[in-house]
């Protein structure tokens, strides 16, 4: 998400278990889990950056395939839906459920409210332009369940985005069948008509590697918070804990202790010298913290793996398409491999730091790495259901 600058990211089959709201780092992720009668498939999710993870008003996770998240904009709020529609497999039945309960969760969004629906819809609606529905720049020819997505469109006057902009058909296509040169594009992003305007673009992008057989599809828009945070000046955070070292900490004192203060000079120069005299030693004896937004067990030998699994994730050649896989399969066991090893050595240090008395920061420690995963409550709803 940091690589190509996305704020929010909707995401469908997460595979998790039940339900969840946590942080990651610097990332909100609130998912809905896999269907309990098929484990291991489904579920949907929306990650969000910290901004924006902060501005989450309330949230409903209907079930494995709708999820709703309520953000704080203004001049009104912005619903975001995320969607993973049934394939071609399943029956017009089991299609129209699903249609059904997008339509409930709707209903709870306001006139005025501004919404976004996005997902895999597995669904083309081809390059026919449709008024109000669509653009001219879609792919393909419209089948039945095109169809039924333009109909859930016009009545809920919403405009599939990645249709709307002129791009080559490789920046349209979101699927592309393994094995096969065909492309599709099954996975859309809507908005209001009324809201369209704020849109800047939106397409896919084949070269962008998330791990899946689908494209990235990315709409950029603007967005206003009501409460506009400026930037944060990078503030320097020292590796305090290593003053519990004794030759470190009688040096940090002697380094702090040599400080000059002088009898004319006043009480914003004397604060000062203080100040700068304290950083200098804090910096050269403590050192910087590392605050890398990347979890602490993902080696760089990971992070290499993934820069080459990025390289043939558009290939259509078999062997281009074999290696992806093999470097996917290599990074999921490697990743788990590495954090196993991380969380053993952490509980090793937490052991130590009981044994020597200093329960303190065992308890801190705790807290940062097996303390951070708690569900959290959804919105608050009024006496007919509908979120406030």
């Amino acid at each position: 998400m940091d690589k190509m600058k996305v704020d929010i990211l909707g995401k469908s089959e997460m595979r998790w278990p039940k339900s969840g709201d946590f942080w990651s780092g610097d990332h909100r992720i609130i998912y809905t889990g896999a269907s309990e009668k098929k484990p291991g498939t489904g579920g949907v999710g929306i990650i969000m950056n910290k901004t924006l993870g902060k501005k989450v008003k309330g949230y409903i996770q209907y079930d494995d395939r709708i999820i709703l998240v309520k953000f704080q904009t203004k001049p009104k709020d912005t619903i975001v839906v995320q969607v993973y529609m049934l394939t071609s497999n399943s029956n017009d039945e089991e299609v129209e459920e699903v249609y059904e309960n997008i339509d409930k969760i709707i209903e709870n969004v306001k006139g005025e409210e501004n919404l976004v629906v996005m997902g895999d819809w597995n669904a083309v609606v081809g390059e026919e332009k449709v008024n109000n529905v669509t653009g001219t720049y879609g792919l393909g020819k419209r089948n039945e369940r095109g169809e039924r997505l333009l109909e859930f469109c016009a009545k809920h006057n919403l405009i599939i985005t990645n249709t709307c902009f002129d791009h080559h058909r490789r920046r349209r296509y979101t699927w592309k069948m393994p094995g096969y040169i065909n492309r599709y594009q099954i996975d859309y992003i809507m908005v209001k008509n009324r809201f369209k305007n704020q849109v800047k673009e939106s397409r896919s992008y084949p070269g962008a590697d998330i791990d899946s057989d689908h494209n990235l599809v990315m709409m950029k828009c603007e967005l206003k918070f009501k409460r506009i945070m400026g930037k944060k000046k990078e503030i320097a955070q020292w590796k305090i804990k290593n003053l519990r070292d004794g030759k470190i900490s009688k040096k940090y004192n002697e380094d702090t202790n040599g400080v000059i203060i002088e009898e004319s000079q006043n009480i914003k120069e004397r604060w000062q010298n203080l100040k700068d005299t304290i950083t200098l030693a804090a910096t050269t004896t403590l050192g910087n913290s590392n605050n890398t937004t990347r979890k602490e067990w993902i080696t760089m030998e990971i992070v290499n793996m993934i820069e080459e699994r990025r390289k043939y994730k558009s290939s259509s050649s078999i062997d281009g398409q074999e290696k992806y896989r093999v470097l996917r399969n290599l990074i999921i066991r490697k990743s788990r491999e590495a954090k196993e090893k991380y969380l053993e050595e952490k509980c090793s240090e937490i052991e130590t730091l009981m044994k020597t008395g200093s329960s303190d920061e065992a308890y801190r420690m705790v807290k940062m790495f097996f303390g951070q995963h708690k569900p959290r409550a959804g919105g608050i709803e009024d006496n007919n259901g509908r979120m406030l």
